[in-house]
């Protein structure tokens, strides 16, 4: 057993090294983070889905949400928020590679209306918002919003991936690694525990 506890240790020495690199880009992550709050000023319940726009040829996707913790991990829900009537939601996101360009609003009846947060998303990139604060007030949302992003809203669901794959990555290596290190520390124990064989007699 002790042999087969060792071909698995060094067997998880690649994904030790992945989990690191993950860590590091994690550490590194923080310096981009960003925080925004979005205030719902109507009196009834509405979603939102943060929108910003990367490159020069102004794509449009959903902000890339992330916790407001370290390691900065993927969020589990980017799109269709809910914000009850007179509370305020508050979002961290990375802003390496992309600018907070709309908010997308949907109401309890289905409607879809538009608040502009920045209107030349594609000058000056990439930039923290100057504006971190944004009230969802009826009165000044429109409802021309342009075609790509009424493509970007339908291909994304309320509930998106919880991200568990990322977690195993980071947190699994580790756990794994001690466990067979433990392991392999008892066998070599017990083997030293063991009486030596008799030898035959000359």
């Amino acid at each position: 057993m002790l042999r087969i506890y060792k071909v698995l240790l060094w067997g998880t020495y690649p994904f030790l090294l992945l989990s690191g690199l993950l860590w590091a880009g994690c550490v590194f992550a923080g310096g981009f983070i960003v925080t925004v709050a979005i205030h719902n000023s109507s009196a009834e319940t509405l979603r939102v889905t943060p929108i910003g726009t990367v490159g020069n040829p102004g794509f449009k996707t959903t902000l890339p949400l992330v916790s407001g913790r370290f390691p900065y991990l993927p969020a589990s829900q980017v799109s269709q928020l809910s914000i009850a009537p007179g509370d305020t939601l508050t979002l961290h996101y990375d802003f390496d590679d992309i600018n907070f360009s709309e908010i997308v609003v949907h109401d309890e009846r289905g409607g879809l209306s538009l608040l502009v947060v920045d209107p030349q998303p594609t000058v000056n990139q990439y930039h923290a918002p100057a504006q971190r604060e944004f009230d969802i007030d009826p009165a000044e949302l429109t409802s021309d919003i342009p075609a790509s992003l009424v493509a970007v809203i339908r291909g994304t669901a309320p509930a998106q991936n919880s991200h568990w794959s990322l977690y195993a990555i980071l947190i699994g290596p580790w756990i794994l690694c001690s466990v067979l290190a433990i392991l392999i520390a008892r066998s070599r124990r017990l083997a030293a525990e063991l009486p030596s064989p008799r030898q035959p007699p000359t």
